[in-house]
């Protein structure tokens, strides 16, 4: 059975926190769960271009291997880009 994506909101945890600092007061992160073990971050910056521009994509590694944990985030200027990319991928 195919599990599909979850995208919702999320919290960082973890990671570089620099890179992930919310610059503007209504940023918006978003987490999206079961990844493929093979995406990177450019894929998944790409695939939601489509409902707006993302700022930034994180998708936490395994060390030892070099493949993601099945999640990522993606992090929208505004809080309207956020809830149009949810709208959109949990249709």
């Amino acid at each position: 059975m195919k599990r599909s994506r979850r995208v919702g909101f999320g919290d960082k945890t973890g990671g570089n926190t620099q890179r992930w600092d919310q610059k503007a007061e209504n940023a918006t992160i978003l987490f999206v769960g079961n990844l493929p073990e093979e995406m990177d971050e450019e894929w998944l910056q790409q695939l939601f271009t489509e409902e707006g521009v993302p700022v930034d994509v994180y998708i936490p590694t395994k060390r030892a291997v070099k493949f993601n944990k099945r999640f990522g985030f993606v992090r929208f200027e505004t809080k309207s880009e956020g809830l149009r990319a949810i709208r959109l991928w949990n249709e």
